[in-house]
């Protein structure tokens, strides 16, 4: 007989601790063979003992006898085969055979009530847009991602002061300063730098490039540098950025190209809900290296002019690709939805469930059925805090929700939604100063 065990999150865990538990309770084995004799030997002769001197044989057979042979051979001796299904990091459900029927089927019955609980609180509580839930995507967990997008950057020296020159020569001289063609408004709401570079690319910049290879500098055309740059920030995504940002918000595995496909889902969710046209974190990233490398050539202007840099964390950062830890008031509650409730929920299911090895020899002891029955409501009790977890998701995602303008426009990252009130009164002295020809 085949149970599914609801889980959010901590899949991994518990598929240690019941594959642990599938080999103890094999038949034959070291534990679940003698352990059962001993418990069995124990208990009957306490219970006939007990019985005899009382001078009343309803005590061994009501308080042992047919307490034991129930427990024993309805909840323990048959084996069942338990499916994990973890809704937050796993893809697919774990198989974990040879389990006693008593721990699956309690276990099972609990979670899956759990379940079907908080996906109609989901249905009730979220907004109408489905497969947005907890149960599904974890998307507390995308929320958290989605708010650090915005602090990534570029982790090579080199690349980081070619990727800011070529921002200040192609891209804030003509456009945001010099509204070449009238397109400042479009650079200013742009979601894709590079993209909007690509097409729109000026003639008569460039910038002094500095070889990767050699360190040798060159001069090129915006035409020529916009590839090269490209090329750059892709290798910035590739090369580990993805595994070091999910660490920084808390998810883990060991292996890559499942943790960038859960991130990318995770993500990609959040950003359905907020309505974002772009969902693909490898661009918002993108996107969030140019804008705080021009943040920080922008601040390479502001010594110029003598002015203290607003960004000073972005120069002392970068080496670790500027993951810096901020707190966003709004992700409190998606914080402790996503990332305490289910590690907690899952470790302490663990714990509950691991307590088997002291409960199967006790409850083969006179008046062991009590001990089974506390098991049972602790199992029940533990499972039980998804409910509370999805309440909390559910008041996360409205909050989140009604202030989502943080994260920028409805198509991601651009220079408004990334800039500051002090920016754009420096931008347009920028532009006065420019309007007389002066080099920077």
């Amino acid at each position: 007989m085949d149970y599914v065990i609801y889980t959010f999150g901590g899949g991994d865990l518990l598929w240690h601790v019941f594959n642990g538990i599938g080999r103890v309770f094999a038949s034959n084995s070291e534990y679940f063979t003698p352990v059962g004799h001993l418990a069995l030997t124990i208990g009957g002769i306490w219970a006939a003992t007990r019985a005899i001197f009382r001078g009343n044989i309803g005590i061994f057979a009501m308080e042992w006898f047919f307490p034991s042979i129930f427990i024993f051979t309805l909840l323990f001796a048959p084996k069942a085969t338990v499916w994990l299904k973890d809704e937050v990091s796993m893809s697919a459900p774990v198989k974990v055979d040879n389990i006693p029927i008593g721990i699956a089927m309690f276990a099972s019955l609990s979670s899956q009530t759990s379940y079907f609980v908080s996906k109609m609180l989901e249905n009730h509580l979220l907004p109408a847009y489905e497969g947005l839930s907890s149960r599904k995507t974890g998307i507390m967990f995308g929320a958290k991602a989605v708010a650090k997008i915005r602090d990534v950057q570029i982790h090579d020296p080199v690349t980081l002061t070619n990727t800011k020159e070529f921002l200040r020569q192609c891209f804030m001289k003509p456009y945001i300063i010099g509204n070449i063609l009238g397109k400042k408004a479009a650079a200013q709401q742009t979601n894709d730098i590079i993209g909007f570079i690509e097409q729109n690319i000026p003639n008569n910049f460039g910038i002094y490039y500095r070889e990767p290879s050699n360190l040798g500098i060159s001069f090129k055309t915006c035409r020529q540098a916009t590839p090269l740059i490209k090329a750059a920030i892709h290798k910035e995504l590739n090369e580990g950025l993805l595994t070091n940002f999910a660490a920084a918000i808390g998810v883990q595995s060991d292996q890559s190209h499942m943790l960038s496909q859960r991130l990318k889902v995770m993500t990609g969710d959040t950003l359905k809900y907020l309505q974002r046209e772009q969902q693909d974190i490898h661009e918002w990233m993108k996107q969030a290296m140019l804008l705080n490398a021009n943040r920080e050539s922008y601040d390479d202007w502001r010594e110029k002019f003598s002015l203290s840099r607003i960004y000073p964390n972005l120069v002392s950062m970068h080496a670790i690709r500027g993951l810096f830890q901020k707190s966003f008031s709004y992700l409190v509650a998606g914080e402790m939805a996503a990332h305490m409730m289910p590690i907690l929920q899952s470790v302490f299911f663990a714990v509950v469930v691991s307590m088997i090895f002291i409960v199967f020899p006790m409850g083969l002891l006179p008046g062991g059925y009590n001990i089974l029955k506390t098991w049972i409501l602790l199992i029940i009790w533990v499972s039980s805090w998804p409910v509370f977890f999805t309440i909390i998701h559910c008041l996360g995602m409205i909050s989140l929700s009604s202030k989502s303008g943080a994260f920028g426009s409805d198509y991601g990252l651009n220079m408004l939604s990334q800039g500051s009130f002090a920016d754009w009164k420096f931008f347009s002295k920028i532009k006065k100063i420019s309007g007389s020809n002066r080099k920077f």
